[in-house]
């Protein structure tokens, strides 16, 4: 975790009892901690609960090389991604960056052992990395759903071209991500 997040992680573990009674005892670690902004790693306080609860994720455990297929995957598809650009094929160039994209994000998932379920998956995954990544790449997360949205309108409503800068964005985005995620 501390390499994903590249800083340290200090934590100590307690059990519920142990931090109540520090806390009587009013122990300067569990009173910085209980004062002091936290980080949350995945959301808030609830949720990883929500989120479980509500269907959208499930446990999983990666079989063998999976995530890390799935990242070699994502960096083949950027490199595909900027070829195409190359040729003139902007709205292919786009959809083979926000391919990309979603492998880099399942594959955040798939590390920290979840999956998406079916339905609105394309969204869990976007939130999911949301939720890994934090505030700091809050610029990626944000292009990354206004591609999804995009492709949306694009299937569904068939409106929206791709522009050569737009898809130079995408790509550019899609290179961060994986940076970002690996």
């Amino acid at each position: 975790m501390e390499s994903l997040l590249a800083r340290e992680i200090n934590y100590v573990s307690m059990k519920k009892e142990e931090f109540q009674e520090e806390a009587r005892k009013k122990s300067p670690l569990v009173l910085r901690v209980l004062e002091e902004p936290k980080i949350f790693i995945i959301g808030d306080e609830d949720e990883l609960r929500r989120l479980l609860k509500k269907g959208s994720i499930k446990p999983f455990k990666p079989v063998g090389t999976q995530v890390e297929d799935l990242f070699a995957s994502a960096e083949k598809d950027i490199k595909a991604s900027q070829e195409i650009l190359g040729l003139g094929y902007y709205g292919v160039s786009r959809d083979t960056a926000y391919e990309a994209m979603l492998k880099t994000g399942m594959a955040l998932m798939f590390h920290h052992g979840f999956r998406p379920e079916a339905g609105s998956h394309r969204l869990t995954i976007i939130r999911f990395a949301e939720r890994i990544l934090g505030s700091k790449d809050r610029h990626l997360i944000l292009e990354f759903d206004r591609l999804r949205r995009s492709r949306h309108q694009r299937l569904y409503r068939r409106k929206e071209q791709a522009s050569k800068s737009q898809v130079q964005k995408a790509v550019k985005t899609a290179q961060e991500l994986l940076k970002a995620s690996i």
